[in-house]
C-alpha cells in the first residue's frame, strides 16, 4: 500500500493506491512505481501533484520500506530512484516515510539501497508513536 499526502495551508489532497503486494507474485508493479513512474515520470500522479503547488509539505508514505529487489535496486529497470529526483525540485518540506521494513527480498541490501533513497529525499520510519529520521549515520536504527 502506498499513499501520497499533500498538505497546503488551506486544504489537504490525498492521492493513493491500495495494492496488495505479495512476496509470491513478484511481477506485480509495486505501488511506489505506479505513483512515481506511470505512465511516465513526467506524467505520474506524484509529479502532477507536486506541480500543483510547489511549496507545500509533501509526505510520500508507503507501509513497507521500498523493496531491494526492484524499487531501490539501481540495476533493475523497475527501480524508483530516478523518479525520486522530482522531490529534489520541490521547494517545500518533503519526506519519504515507511512503517515496516520489507523483509521478503534481499535483507542484506536494505541499508545500502535505502541510502539511495536518501540521496533524493529525507527518509523516515514512523509508527503510531513516533518517527525516526533515517540518516546516513543511523540507517541501521531505522531497520530494527
Amino acid at each position: 500500500m502506498a499513499i501520497v499526502t499533500y498538505f497546503t495551508t488551506s486544504n489537504t489532497v490525498i492521492l493513493g493506491l491500495l495494492i496488495q503486494i505479495s512476496p509470491y507474485f513478484i511481477k506485480t508493479l509495486h505501488s511506489e512505481y505506479l505513483l512515481l513512474k506511470e505512465p511516465s515520470i513526467q506524467q505520474s500522479p506524484m509529479q502532477k501533484l507536486l506541480k500543483e503547488v510547489n511549496e507545500g509539505c509533501v509526505v510520500f508514505y508507503t507501509y513497507n520500506s521500498p523493496c531491494t529487489k526492484f524499487c531501490t535496486n539501481p540495476n533493475n529497470c523497475l527501480n524508483i530512484l530516478d523518479a525520486l529526483d522530482m522531490f529534489k525540485e520541490h521547494k517545500g518540506p518533503k519526506a519519504f516515510v515507511f512503517t515496516k521494513v520489507w523483509t521478503h527480498d534481499c535483507k542484506e541490501g536494505t541499508s545500502t539501497n535505502l541510502k539511495e533513497v536518501l540521496k533524493h529525499v529525507p527518509l523516515y520510519r514512523c509508527d503510531n508513536n513516533n518517527c525516526v529520521a533515517c540518516g546516513e549515520n543511523n540507517l541501521n536504527a531505522c531497520l530494527k
